[in-house]
């Protein structure tokens, strides 16, 4: 955990900041965009992703502490994997849009680019530290490890009932 240790905010509340910041953006994209219809559909499909980001980031109900969930963030990947180049591609369908437009479109696509290299770089260093797999893992030590014990302890049970 020294890795995260000389932050003030755990990384779960610097992913949250940056998603929040990244979901600005897109609502941002979607008030100015409104009336441009495959740029707005494009913002949209953006923008369901935010759920994704919520679920992500928020452990169980039984969790005392929030969490990265990876198969939920890799649904996120997806989507901005495959969300994004359709943003790209709506500015190219859209001819009426004028030089101001364009620029100001470019400049969401940054922001939402820049965020999501920053909220990126945050869940990789999370699971460069927690991994991946720790439920998995943490299920298998405990087979392991348990198994043994169990075997013991009847062990012990059935000697003890004997004498």
């Amino acid at each position: 955990m020294s890795l995260f240790s000389s932050q003030k905010e755990s990384p779960i509340d610097r992913l949250r900041e940056h998603a929040s910041l990244y979901m600005e953006w897109i609502r941002l994209g979607q008030a100015k965009f409104r009336k441009k219809e495959i740029i707005r559909s494009a913002f949209e499909d953006l923008s369901q992703a935010e759920i994704l980001y919520e679920q992500a980031m928020s452990g169980s109900i039984y969790d005392y502490k929030k969490k990265l969930d990876p198969m939920l963030w890799e649904a996120v990947e997806h989507e901005y994997r495959e969300d994004m180049p359709k943003l790209k591609k709506a500015e190219e369908e859209t001819p009426e849009l004028t030089e101001e437009e364009k620029n100001e479109l470019n400049r969401i696509i940054s922001g939402l680019e820049s965020e999501y290299e920053k909220i990126s770089q945050i869940a990789d260093d999370w699971f460069a530290v927690h991994g991946k797999n720790n439920g998995c893992l943490g299920f298998f030590l405990f087979a392991v490890l348990g198994i043994p014990a169990a075997a013991g302890g009847g062990i012990w049970f059935i000697l003890s009932l004997l004498t």
